[in-house]
């Protein structure tokens, strides 16, 4: 059972350190994106807030790529947990969630669900550690490539859903009578 749920876990943490990596790096291309999210929630700094933020989501999301230890799932939830934390905020005030850079989508319920089910996958990771995407692949590694693949397209998807899709979702809703 333990193995199991190893071997579920680690594809969806990957997922999960993927999109955290990669809202790392949007903030890191436009850190202009210390005015994105904290509009009446309060600063992270300006620029160098954004960047700090940013660099330490790319840093978290890699370790916890390579090397899902305990600890770098520990640290995963707490990050998701502390983001759904900040969109309950966000949604009270009617702010952009800033995950991706400024002005990229507003903060949406669907988000807050999702950072909390991540939270709790990266926390359940970390009671069921397994081996990282890395060394599954190295153990066979002809079903380590569609793996990989599935998971670069699992995050993209994620981001779509989460950064995308709300604006189309909410202009849609602005055009009707």
């Amino acid at each position: 059972m333990r193995r199991l749920m190893a071997s579920v876990l680690t594809p969806l943490c990957a997922v999960l350190a993927v999109l955290l990596a990669g809202a790392g790096a949007a903030k890191l291309r436009s850190p202009s994106g210390a005015v994105w999210a904290p509009a009446g929630l309060g600063r992270l700094g300006g620029r160098s807030g954004a960047r700090i933020v940013g660099l330490g989501e790319v840093a978290l999301g890699g370790w916890a790529l390579v090397a899902p230890g305990r600890v770098a799932c520990l640290l995963l939830g707490g990050a998701y947990a502390a983001f759904a934390v900040y969109l309950v905020r966000g949604l009270r005030a009617g702010a952009d969630c800033g995950c991706f850079g400024p002005g990229e989508a507003p903060a949406t319920r669907a988000h807050l669900a999702f950072d909390a089910l991540a939270a709790g996958v990266a926390i359940a990771a970390a009671v069921h550690p397994g081996p990282s995407l890395l060394a599954l692949a190295a153990r066979d590694w002809p079903a380590g490539i569609p793996l990989a693949l599935g998971v670069g397209c699992a995050a993209y998807l994620s981001y779509l859903v989460l950064a995308v899709l709300p604006p189309l979702w909410h202009a849609g809703a602005a055009r009707e009578p």
